[in-house]
């Protein structure tokens, strides 16, 4: 029989490879930033003690995750993603390309200064926080709508070098498919598990090593 045989690819073919891998790796950064915005990072809170009695930074990161807990459960889908879509109108429509980009590129920088070995131990948190949940039956929350995601995107795979963002992909991806989500929403853990998300949220923040602007 005759021997089968392969064009190869073209260089449109590959620049076209490339570019789907660079957003995908540059969805895999926004991605990472809502999760953790949504889920990770609950919103802050006013903390009250007594004045003799300064909590540690742990016992505050417990109680803003505590007192978060109930706020980020009752999220509205509509209402979340509607006020998502307005945030990320203003600021696209206010800041000029190159100055986000610049932002984005900066953000992209810290996100993988993170050592290994934190990466690691904070894999292992959220490996172990989200073992049990399934979509089709946890708590969902909401998470921005993808349109956002394509948004910015699009503007980082234009500004920003691919190499940079296939290395954020390579470095977070691990990471993101630990999580039970779908396009619209991720699953919350308990009360417990959210806590030791959060504290070892924060540990691997302090791990970050600071990026100066060269702009």
């Amino acid at each position: 029989p005759a021997a089968s045989w392969h064009a190869p690819p073209t260089l449109h073919q590959k620049a076209t490879q490339a570019l789907q891998q660079t957003k995908k790796a540059c969805q895999t950064a926004f991605a990472t930033a809502a999760l953790t915005t949504c889920l990770v990072l609950p919103p802050t809170s006013p903390l009250t003690h007594p004045a003799n009695a300064a909590p540690s930074m742990n016992d505050a990161i417990i109680e803003v995750s505590q007192s978060s807990y109930p706020i980020i459960k009752a999220l509205d889908p509509t209402n979340f993603q509607a006020f998502t879509v307005k945030i990320a109108d203003l600021v696209l429509n206010s800041v000029t390309q190159d100055k986000l980009a610049k932002s984005l590129e900066l953000a992209i920088d810290v996100f993988d200064s993170v050592p290994p070995a934190e990466l690691e131990t904070f894999n292992k948190v959220l490996k172990e926080g989200y073992l049990e949940l399934k979509t089709d039956s946890c708590t969902l929350v909401p998470l921005p709508p993808i349109s956002i995601l394509d948004r910015v995107s699009t503007l980082a795979v234009e500004k920003i070098p691919a190499e940079k963002l296939k290395t954020f992909g390579e470095t977070w991806n691990p990471s993101i498919a630990l999580l039970s989500k779908t396009d619209a929403a991720i699953c919350l853990p308990n009360v417990d598990t959210l806590d030791k998300l959060s504290l070892a949220q924060a540990d691997l923040g302090r791990s970050f090593s600071p990026v100066q602007s060269k702009a």
